[in-house]
């Protein structure tokens, strides 16, 4: 038998995580996002065994902006006054 059922509760979301939630979709755990010469770029740092290296590939400026944005308010909640 099985039985489906709908469960409302309130929670507290931190509006934090959900921006590092989201910039970790875009970025990666300790990625980054650069511009040279009118281009974007997202980068990360790749594990090779003993030693790591870094890994960058062009973006368009549509991401760069949402990424951007992000990080912008990211920093305005995490402010402290």
């Amino acid at each position: 038998m099985e039985i489906h059922a709908e469960v409302r509760q309130k929670v507290h979301v931190n509006p934090v995580d959900v921006i590092d939630e989201l910039i970790n979709q875009e970025i990666g755990w300790r990625g980054w996002v650069v511009e040279r010469n009118g281009k974007y770029y997202r980068g990360q740092e790749i594990s090779a065994g003993s030693h790591s290296y870094d890994k960058e590939h062009e973006i368009g400026k549509d991401i760069w902006d949402y990424i951007k944005a992000l990080e912008l308010v990211h920093e305005k909640l995490t402010v402290k006054e």
